[in-house]
């Protein structure tokens, strides 16, 4: 029985996900992590107070750079877990934390939602039908200019513009890389240079350029072209 679910972060997904698990759990018991001050009981500003609570779930919507930290101590409070993308800002520690996970027999899941989009699940059926015969080559190309992606903010203070907050097309448009590996395959090899083009007041790339090869396309020798960027063009 889901009892008692914490959401960790109060940014715009945090809301997000707090309006969802009102819904989808309207039983459970909610409480949100974060160091805003509040006055309403439902919020939790010390990790102590995380610990009293021990929630049964988690959703982890702070920055990147936090959440190996963060999945430390769920790990510890055997939490189950579903953790905004990316899993974190850097390769290190991942892969001894998934096996601790696994060990405990504990749920972590990432949050690439694009895998349950309908058009996205339609177009993975053709191609793995073979609907259109044998792939040699991919593009594709995503893009959100920054300052009106969120319209209500200033771009300049959201983490996809600063570095200490895990920003930057790679990380914050990572969805796209995930839903090519979803449809062709796993990556065996990456070739690719990020810069920053734009005269974007910000501190992270904002271009990203990718050639991918996947382990599907061994005979066929496919492959995506891929480009990411936060500006217009």
């Amino acid at each position: 029985m889901i009892k008692r679910i914490l959401i960790v972060g109060h940014g715009s997904i945090g809301k997000r996900h707090l309006k969802i698990a009102k819904y989808l759990f309207p039983g459970a018991e909610i409480k949100v992590y974060s160091h805003r001050q509040s006055n309403q009981d439902v919020y939790l500003t010390t990790m102590d107070a995380v610990i009293s609570y021990r929630p049964n779930i988690a959703v982890i919507a702070s920055p990147s750079p936090f959440h190996l930290e963060m999945c430390e101590n769920f790990l510890n409070m055997d939490t189950h877990l579903l953790i905004e993308k990316p899993i974190a800002d850097s390769t290190e520690g991942v892969c001894s934390l998934l096996t601790r996970f696994q060990q405990k027999e504990l749920i972590l899941m990432v949050g690439y939602n694009l895998r349950y989009s309908p058009s996205l699940d339609f177009f993975r059926n053709l191609i793995k039908g073979n609907a259109i015969g044998e792939i040699h080559s991919v593009r594709c190309e995503v893009g959100q200019y920054l300052p009106t992606w969120r319209p209500d903010t200033d771009y300049r203070q959201g983490v996809s513009a600063r570095k200490e907050l895990g920003g930057g097309v790679l990380l914050e448009l990572s969805h796209e890389i995930d839903y090519l590996r979803w449809i062709f395959g796993e990556m065996e090899w990456v070739r690719a240079s990020i810069s920053k083009q734009s005269n974007l007041e910000i501190d992270v790339e904002d271009t990203a350029h990718m050639t991918i090869g996947f382990s599907s396309a061994r005979k066929s020798s496919a492959y995506s072209c891929f480009v990411i960027r936060f500006y217009k063009t």
